[in-house]
């Protein structure tokens, strides 16, 4: 049966949403894992971007969008640098038979 109970943000969102950041939750977040940690952390966001008031809900939103954006661009980058060395290795390859 699935958990219908609504998601309580991780304590760490208690103190004031200004000094949210996601270093501190990281060094503060008791969880094994850094996945753990991760999903905790954008599951919290979500739930007071979805449910929180003003400052907030602003803030939570802020900070799922700068880690979304943040994950792309590191995505983005991955993918070019793959890229880039699959075609040196593919030059390298074709200069190799050719000789």
């Amino acid at each position: 049966m699935p958990n219908t109970q609504p998601k309580i943000p991780h304590e760490y969102f208690k103190r004031k949403w200004s000094e949210w950041n996601i270093q501190d939750f990281l060094d503060e977040c008791n969880l094994k894992t850094f996945g753990q940690k991760i999903e905790e952390y954008l599951l919290s966001l979500e739930v007071i971007a979805n449910t929180g008031e003003n400052g907030r809900r602003e803030k939570a939103q802020r900070l799922l969008d700068n880690y979304k954006k943040a994950i792309s661009e590191t995505s983005h980058k991955t993918n070019v640098e793959a890229q880039a060395t699959s075609e040196v290795l593919d030059v390298k390859v074709s200069e190799m038979t050719q000789h």
